[in-house]
């Protein structure tokens, strides 16, 4: 009977032993999505969120993405798949001097690997940007310093647009036909036809944001705006149309965050 006992309370601690410790804080934390804000206002972003949205709502390619660290050769890929490879639309009439081809998703993430990407001639400016908040959420410098992926790959994380009603691919009920610019490798980017008009959420702060993919009550996320807005109209005035992104020496930009209070289901 003794040993019968004993062998059960063996069996017991060894259960006990081989139970997961629950998740502390700081794994929670570095488990959860980052939410990277784009602003839409003028003199921010500009039409790079166009792009973003035509691609994440019209297209349905989704705004969760994936930071996998790629090398220069693995960029150029994703940029040739999107259609923005040497000597694209964007260096030639009507555009030219002064634009990029902006590509969404982007080639820094493992979704391009899947193609379908939609690209748009941007302002050189915008686009450089855009580049410049990637790169420092990437590796979480500057005002990113202990938000970003911190140099660490894979990052997941997720997009979403502020000030974005002046731009109809991403406010409710906006048109997703083409304007024109949407372009995949392919030629004219066509919509889908079915379009989700859902993922408009108010924050702490009263902006109301735009989440494609939608998000939770309570989540964490960082907005980035720009010090200097009225660093575009300098800037694109003869620049080259090499798709660089390197962030020019004007444009600082700070990084708030945030928190999500609300769903605004009846957004207009």
């Amino acid at each position: 009977m003794k040993s019968s006992l004993l062998y059960l309370g063996l069996c017991i601690l060894s259960l006990g032993s081989a139970l997961p410790e629950p998740a502390s804080n700081n794994q929670a934390s570095a488990n959860a999505v980052k939410r990277l804000v784009f602003d839409c206002a003028d003199g921010q972003v500009g039409d790079t969120c166009l792009n973003m949205c035509y691609g994440a709502k019209c297209k349905r390619l989704g705004t969760t993405l994936t930071w996998d660290h790629p090398n220069y050769t693995n960029q150029g890929k994703r940029s040739r798949l999107a259609g923005c490879g040497s000597g694209n639309r964007c260096s030639k009439p009507p555009y030219g001097a002064g634009y990029q081809c902006d590509e969404f998703p982007f080639k820094s993430v493992k979704e391009a690997e899947k193609g379908n990407q939609v690209n748009r001639c941007v302002k050189r400016h915008y686009n450089s940007r855009q580049g410049g908040v990637l790169r420092q959420f990437y590796y979480s410098n500057g005002n990113f310093k202990g938000k970003g992926c911190d140099g660490k790959a894979p990052c997941k994380f997720s997009l979403s647009f502020k000030n974005f009603n002046k731009y109809g691919y991403c406010k409710k009920g906006g048109s997703c036909t083409n304007d024109g610019n949407e372009y995949t490798k392919a030629g004219p980017a066509k919509r889908e036809e079915e379009v989700d008009a859902s993922g408009y959420y108010r924050l702490g702060s009263g902006d109301v944001i735009y989440v494609p993919d939608g998000a939770a009550v309570g989540d964490l996320v960082y907005k980035a705006k720009f010090t200097n807005s009225n660093g575009t109209m300098i800037a694109d005035v003869a620049t080259p149309t090499d798709d660089d992104d390197e962030i020019d020496d004007d444009d600082e930009f700070d990084v708030e965050e945030d928190t999500i209070v609300e769903e605004v289901e009846d957004y207009e």
